[in-house]
């Protein structure tokens, strides 16, 4: 039994300066030998940014300084946040630690921003930012811990359609030359990464998601450190077509995750699978907004097409939602099926999960 918490706030100190803080905390299993003494619990600063607003005519600008995330690629918190849509992330992305749904691609660390909305449809943002700090970074390597990284970014949102799409530079920084003297700056090489986020539809409707993410694509591959132009645990993907009735929906995922974001999720416990999602929304005749589904998880626990069968994990997840108190309490419990071998077995592979979110 783990606990999971997060706290987000919005401050406006003036009509063009607001600061944004969100941070989470997560601890280690409550159960133990003695549940009574104290728990390890482990504390993130997922944002701390500070952004002026203003206008140039008719376009809106927003500069940021930002320490942690900021809009994350794989996250609809850029576009709910600029353009006032609802939520189209993916119901299996959901998490107890963010504000926003677990992203696909790292976009974190110390940095600055600006974005420009030129219309009601379209905006472009230019990132800067030292270092990948963020603990769902799955890039490997010391270097890449002490980098500047360089993204532009363009969204649109339309009725039946949007995107979100980035792509950019890493550029490692090396503190030894080729003669093995210490520098104060040395910058070898350039590594590229991007990520995309298209949504066809409605969140009310039938739809496709499709999210996708290139951590890391290696111009000229060092063979000494056995260095790859792309492997298949650099690339990420989520495609989730979903279908609709007025209160009965169904959802087919497609996903390959960074093995660091799969750990921060309930529903996904490997990296590379298949998902499919039922759920109904059950309490609209009630009066009040609420869900009951079930996920059906496929996946193994690597990155990669050598499988067999004995690596194969199936999880069956049933979950219940309902807006209460101002707020959304949910409630879900995951079995391993094929681990159900004992009594003991059945009970290692059973997980619960009790969660609460609340705007005040």
């Amino acid at each position: 039994l783990f606990a999971e918490a997060f706290f987000a706030s919005q401050i406006d100190l003036s009509q063009s300066l607001l600061i944004r803080t969100e941070f989470s905390v997560f601890t280690d299993s409550i159960i133990g030998d003695n549940f009574l003494k104290d728990i390890p619990a482990y504390f993130s600063l997922n944002e701390l940014s500070l952004t002026y607003v203003g206008n140039l005519g008719t376009i809106s600008q927003l500069a940021s300084v930002f320490i942690g995330e900021t809009d994350p690629i794989g996250s609809d918190l850029f576009l709910r946040r600029l353009f006032g849509l609802p939520s189209f992330t993916s119901r299996i992305l959901e998490t107890s630690q963010s504000l926003s749904s677990a992203q696909l691609y790292p976009m974190s660390g110390l940095g600055a921003s600006y974005t420009l909305k030129a219309t009601d449809n379209f905006a472009t943002a230019l990132y800067f930012y030292y270092n990948k700090l963020n603990i769902a970074s799955s890039i490997p390597g010391d270097d890449d811990n002490t980098s500047l990284n360089i993204d532009a970014r363009f969204a649109g949102a339309w009725p039946w359609l949007i995107f979100d799409l980035s792509a950019g530079l890493t550029l490692p920084f090396e503190k030894y030359d080729a003669d093995d003297e210490e520098v104060i700056l040395l910058i070898r090489k350039a590594d590229f990464h991007a990520g995309l986020s298209l949504f066809v539809g409605s969140s009310y409707t039938s739809s496709f998601l499709l999210q996708a993410g290139l951590i890391k694509l290696v111009f000229s591959p060092n063979p000494n450190l056995n260095e790859e132009i792309i492997t298949l645990k650099d690339i990420t993907l989520l495609v989730e077509p979903r279908f609709k009735t007025k209160n009965l929906g169904i959802a087919f995922s497609l996903f390959n995750i960074p093995p660091q974001v799969a750990q921060k999720l309930f529903y996904i416990e490997n990296p590379l699978g298949v998902n499919v999602s039922l759920f109904y929304n059950t309490f609209a005749n009630l009066g009040f907004q609420g869900e009951i589904g079930v996920h059906t998880t496929f996946s193994v626990p690597e990155s990669t097409f050598a499988v067999t069968a004995d690596d194969l994990v199936i999880q069956i997840a049933p979950y219940i939602k309902a807006d209460i108190g101002g707020g959304s309490l949910s409630a879900a419990i995951k079995c391993k099926v094929l681990d159900f071998t004992s009594l003991d077995a059945a009970i290692e592979s059973t997980s619960l999960s009790i969660g609460y979110k609340a705007q005040l």
